[in-house]
This record gives structure tokens, sequence and C-alpha cells, in this order.
């Protein structure tokens, strides 16, 4: 699964959306489109990512608001309805003076680790425009957010 910004059809505008393909026999089938009524609300999205802990398939959605900065938002999957779900939750920690997301999960999916930072220049990647430059690192306990979304989301 990967996000790309792409027309949906041919001669329309482009639009980020998420797009899956997989390999058969040792080839990368062309692209198909994700469809979702939800995921498709979330825009500019520029990255998925998931994890399955405490009974949740938790989905955290990085939305990069071009020109300015990334934050997180959280939905999840019922495995019944084979649909994504609202509600759409924030993060606590999003800020919106300072870019952070790009999360991942850990191999045993125990924590969720996202990049966040503060221009700190001078650096050899800083601008005058106030582009990042420095990141750092932050973790939480994956069921942590999980406990978060469920009780945001009135799942508890």
């Amino acid at each position: 699964m990967f996000v790309s910004v792409r027309p949906r059809e041919a001669g329309g505008p482009p639009s980020a959306d998420l797009y899956t393909s997989k390999m058969e026999n040792g080839v990368w089938q062309p692209a198909k489109r994700y469809e979702s009524k939800l995921l498709d609300s979330i825009n500019p999205k520029c990255r998925l990512n998931v994890v399955t802990r405490d009974n949740l398939v938790l989905g955290v959605v990085s939305v990069h608001d071009f020109g300015k900065y990334h934050t997180m938002v959280f939905v999840h999957y019922d495995p019944a309805t084979k649909e994504w779900k609202g509600p759409i939750v924030e993060a606590p920690f999003n800020n919106p003076n300072i870019d952070g997301a790009c999360p991942m999960f850990t191999a045993g999916g125990d924590k969720m680790i996202w990049s966040t930072g503060l221009d700190r220049g001078p650096g050899p990647v800083s601008t005058s425009g106030g582009t990042v430059s420095t990141y750092d690192l932050f973790w939480l306990k994956t069921s942590d957010i999980v406990a978060y979304y469920k009780a945001k989301a009135g799942l508890s």
C-alpha cells in the first residue's frame, strides 16, 4: 500500500489516494486505487500505517498540509464490514507550529515511533524560509495510543 498523487480518471484533477499492488509469480501487478470513503475524506494524506493491538486495527494517517506541516489522525478498521471507520481522532501531540508525523511501529508492534522537529538552523538543510532541518524521534506504547483512540472514539 502506498500514497500517490494521480488523477482518478484520465484528464481529471490529481488527488492523493491510497494504492495497492501485489506481487504475483515474481511480477508486481499494476497499482489499483484503494477505495474508502473515510480515508478519501482525509486529505492530503501522505502515509498510512496500521497496527493490530488490544483487539483493534488502528490506522495512523499522516496528513500533509503542503507548505506547512504534517499532523497525525487515527481511524480504525472493522474486520466484520471490511471498512475503515471513524471517528477521525487527532493525535493529542499534534502542534500546528511543529512538523510531526511519519509514524511507524516497531516490528513487534509494541511502540509507535514518529519524528517531529523545528528548524534549529543554521544547518545543512536549513533555509531562511524556515524549512525544518533537525528532527527528534518520539515513541509511545502502542497500547497507550490504542487506549486513547478507543476512549475518544467511544469504543472503550
